[in-house]
């Protein structure tokens, strides 16, 4: 996925350059070129903002199911929702350099007023849209580094037999912590031991 966003992140500053470049070559408030490529731009920076959340919010979900079925460590649900916290908060960044942008861009193309307003927060998005570009780059990368050891759990999970199966997932149960106490559950490998060590003890 980090391969994906970061052709996706290149292919859509490369648009909102190309955008930059008609308005400066054609600084005429009319309908040419650049409005309808900003239009494009700012809809291809939604749908790629759009993908990456789907995608972190796909992978916390499936980290879940790993930490309640197969007993795995409930510390990453933390780690994850702090990744898609951190997120939101780019994401938050974002839209509100494309609001800015676009609405002083149809306010100059409506009245022929308020031009070096929108040119300088375009040229302030574009800024910004780097720095968040980078930022959403490191977390997914990071979401990989978290999400492998988990699948990799999770097939291991799979491929026990049934019996054994739900023995793990009602131990992945009773170890997940209640919300705001997220503990560290006894990891998949571990989880029989754990429990007859427990046993032993009573």
């Amino acid at each position: 996925m980090a391969r994906i966003f970061a052709g996706l992140a290149i292919g859509n500053y490369a648009v909102l350059l190309l955008t930059a470049g008609f308005g400066l070559l054609n600084p005429d408030p009319t309908p040419d070129r650049h409005v309808v490529l900003a239009v494009f731009a700012l809809l291809l920076t939604a749908l790629v903002q759009v993908v990456t959340f789907t995608y972190l919010t796909v992978t916390g979900k499936i980290i879940g199911q790993t930490v309640h079925l197969g007993g795995y460590d409930a510390s990453t649900l933390a780690v994850v929702k702090q990744l898609k916290r951190s997120f939101t908060h780019a994401l938050a960044a974002m839209i509100a350099g494309m609001l800015a942008m676009a609405i002083s861009g149809a306010m100059y193309w409506r009245t022929g007023q308020y031009g070096m307003w929108h040119l300088t927060l375009a040229g302030a998005f574009l800024v910004v849209a780097v720095m968040v570009f980078v930022r959403e780059y490191a977390l997914i990368v990071e979401n990989a580094r978290t999400m492998e050891p988990a699948i990799a759990a999770y097939e291991a999970w799979r491929r026990l037999p049934a019996d054994e199966r739900s023995k793990r997932a009602a131990e992945g149960r009773g170890n997940a912590p209640p919300d705001g106490q997220r503990g560290a559950a006894p990891p998949l490998e571990g989880a029989a031991t754990n429990t007859e060590s427990s046993t032993t003890d009573r």
